[in-house]
């Protein structure tokens, strides 16, 4: 759904694509800078720093592209949003994943995989079997450790957001959000009888 309406403006999907590229290509630019002082780095020579990168970008990328709408999960904790995700039959990180796709994203995807071509070929690379498979591998690998870490970083809100709902409730006599009331009802605080829709202080 997310793609279709994206593609319904092909020219804004253009534009937002070429921005995200050039945007991106601009961290690679601090790098042409810096090996137009010196010849290495560390002992890395520019089409081995420009390999790094690539494979780094590329992964990230890929994260990115597939798992970027995580960062959006602060907001529909505080918000009780996520509560309708719970209640489809789909699973619901992939739900996640996929609210608000953004396809513009494949700038970043895009640019990386620019530098690590352009460092493959700067780079005299004796190909053998196994790293023609190695380099797809770590790609991927790395894709999926970046994932791997986004999850992480949403999952801890579930504990982030409840326990700052409830400080600034007992603190600044806040209403807590739908979510975080349901969770954790008012009954927990002041008993059965408590009448009032806000929390003590």
């Amino acid at each position: 759904m997310w793609i279709r309406s994206t593609m319904a403006y092909r020219s804004s999907f253009a534009l937002t694509l070429v921005t995200s590229f050039c945007v991106t290509f601009f961290d690679f630019v601090v790098i042409l800078l810096m090996f137009g002082q010196v010849r290495g780095l560390g002992g890395f020579s520019f089409a081995e720093v420009a390999l790094l990168y690539g494979t780094a970008g590329t992964s990230f990328g890929l994260a990115d592209l597939t798992m970027g709408s995580l960062q959006r999960m602060g907001k529909r904790v505080r918000d009780g949003s996520l509560d309708t995700f719970l209640l489809r039959p789909a699973p619901l990180l992939a739900q996640v994943a996929a609210d608000k796709f953004a396809l513009r994203r494949l700038g970043r995807v895009a640019q990386g995989l620019l530098v690590l071509v352009w460092s493959l070929l700067l780079l005299d690379v004796r190909w053998t079997p196994l790293k023609a498979v190695l380099l797809p591998v770590s790609v991927v690998s790395g894709a999926v450790i970046f994932a791997a870490v986004m999850v992480l970083g949403a999952s801890t809100l579930f504990w982030i957001q409840d326990a700052a709902e409830v400080t600034n409730s007992f603190t600044y006599g806040g209403t807590p959000s739908s979510s975080t009331r349901r969770r954790s009802s008012p009954r927990n605080w002041c008993g059965a009888s408590c009448t009032s829709s806000r929390w003590p202080s």
